[in-house]
């Protein structure tokens, strides 16, 4: 007999940041600063059936987004940092099983939602 095994793995996913601060002479701070995005993806899903197995298993890619830099400011000094831009869109078709598939009046019984969004990642950070 054919056996399936499946392993759940779980992955972290949303913002990261790490800090390491150098405290320098004259009251000035030495920052590396790393940013980190992680989203789920809605493209590039994976869908399988193994065999003889009643089920059907979507794996989401993960997406994911960095940046870093190496700042020198005053201490109480606030820096400003945008960019780790993401743009979605989605559409949705929903319908009448059937009633839906007909030639001419199927139109009359389904309808499509479009949306789209766009985010940005700003960190606001002042060393004391």
């Amino acid at each position: 007999p054919n056996e399936v095994g499946i392993t759940i793995a779980y992955k972290e996913n949303g913002v990261q940041l790490a800090f390491v601060p150098f405290i320098l002479s004259d009251k000035r701070i030495n920052l590396k600063l790393n940013a980190n995005v992680s989203e789920i993806s809605n493209s590039g899903v994976l869908t399988f059936n193994p065999n003889e197995v009643n089920a059907t298993f979507f794996i989401p890619p993960i997406t994911k987004r960095s940046a870093g830099t190496t700042i020198e400011l005053a201490d109480g000094q606030t820096i400003g940092i945008a960019g780790l831009l993401s743009e979605n869109a989605r559409t949705v078709a929903d319908g009448i099983p059937g009633a839906s598939d007909l030639p001419v009046l199927g139109r009359l019984f389904k309808s499509e939602e479009f949306t789209s969004g766009e985010t940005e990642l700003v960190i606001l950070v002042t060393p004391r």
